[in-house]
């Protein structure tokens, strides 16, 4: 049975085959993480958490590291099993080793998959428990020796632009409390089968009682960019041997995040950006230049539509306790918003921070050094001077 990746310091390539859906397909992305936990700029782009996994991997292990991302956007369990094993199978032998995460799709509304929770012989047929075995015995039979099976990741609405009102209130959260019961069957069954061992516990990583990390998702259903690291990273950190937390509670962070960072209220979100992504949750306008300064910093973005707001905190997050940067981007013909927490005084970094908005331009500056604990910040009326047309952008830099 393969050895976790913390005892293979072989020159020769290890691989591994990730299998999913959507999930594990993924979005393109151009980050990595250093030693400290922090999103850095590539030069790579990778697709999904997968290859971005195997740099990190590699990168902790000193081994070459080759993962193919074998994720097929909308897949269920079922198809998985009809369809994509076969040619995974029939690609012939490429590793020994699996990372498998599966079985979103199967929680909709419309037409879900029985758990199949505790389930023998024929009762088993078509649910969740039958199926996931099917596909493990395949696998197993094929070669592959050694197959880390992670739970799913919270889902936080039945649509992707509506979020649950509490996505841990079973009784509303429908998909959630599907999801629930496919992890049950992976913690209590399926891991306890020759050859399968634990993956990441995705689901108390991004939700529990105490801690809700929807702030990393671009909709109720897929992460964004920091959202993807921060799986790859749990995937690191489960393959290289740290121990994980019990189910449902704090799962500590294992790349920089910003906590405490209501996604709710306003629709704040973190995320990683570059030119050409867009800076607002609700407006197509791009960023055209980013100065080097903010190249490695977390976004925390909000609607456009929120720029009357005057609220005295707006936006509260916890920026930990080694101290960062926090800059305000706002618009150039108002005034920036008041913080009850921190003095933001006016920067000048080594270019402009151009946008495609027309009405903007460039975003004006203003920051604060040193800054550890809570951030609180006024919406963008708050400042009570020239009424800025657009709405400001928040920028941490660790």
């Amino acid at each position: 049975m393969a050895q976790p990746m913390a005892e293979t310091q072989s020159s020769s390539v290890v691989r591994y085959e990730a299998l999913g859906d959507s999930i594990t397909y993924g979005i393109p992305m151009a980050f990595r993480v250093d030693r400290l936990g922090h999103p850095r700029r590539a030069v790579t782009r990778f697709q999904g958490w997968p290859a971005l996994l195997g740099q990190m991997l590699a990168a902790k292990t000193g081994t070459p590291i080759e993962i193919f991302n074998n994720g097929y956007p909308g897949d269920r369990v079922g198809e998985f099993r009809i369809e994509r094993v076969p040619e995974l199978i029939d690609a012939g032998d490429r590793s020994s080793r699996v990372l498998l995460l599966i079985g979103t799709n199967d929680s909709n509304d419309f037409h879900p998959t029985p758990s199949g929770r505790g389930c023998a012989a024929e009762a088993c047929s078509n649910t969740y428990n039958g199926l996931m075995r099917s596909i493990i015995q395949s696998l197993e039979e094929a070669g592959r020796e050694t197959i880390y099976v992670a739970t799913l990741p919270p889902v936080w609405g039945s649509r992707l632009d509506s979020p649950y009102a509490d996505p841990l209130d079973l009784s509303a959260a429908s998909r959630n409390a599907r999801i629930v019961e496919f992890n049950e069957v992976i913690v209590r069954e399926l891991l306890a089968l020759p050859g399968v061992k634990s993956g990441p516990d995705f689901f108390s990583c991004f939700l529990t009682p105490t801690v809700n990390r929807f702030s990393l998702f671009r909709d109720t259903l897929h992460p964004n960019a920091l959202g993807y690291v921060f799986m790859a990273a749990l995937w690191r950190d489960t393959l290289t041997g740290v121990p994980a937390a019990a189910p449902l509670e704090a799962c500590p962070a294992p790349i920089y995040i910003l906590e405490s960072l209501d996604p709710y209220a306003h629709g704040h979100k973190q995320d990683l950006l570059e030119v050409g992504d867009t800076y607002y949750t609700d407006e197509s306008f791009v960023l055209d230049l980013v100065p080097g300064e903010l190249a490695n910093g977390i976004w925390v973005t909000q609607a456009n539509s929120d720029r009357n707001n005057r609220d005295e905190n707006f936006l509260t997050f916890d920026v930990g306790q080694a101290p960062v940067s926090v800059y305000i981007a706002h618009d150039p013909g108002g005034t920036p918003p008041r913080s009850s927490s921190h003095e933001f005084r006016p920067v000048t970094l080594s270019a402009d921070l151009r946008v495609s908005d027309p009405k903007v331009g460039a975003l004006s500056l203003v920051g604060a050094v040193g800054v550890t604990g809570t951030v609180s910040i006024g919406g963008n009326r708050s400042g009570h001077g020239a009424p800025p047309q657009q709405s400001y952008v928040v920028v941490v830099v660790p």
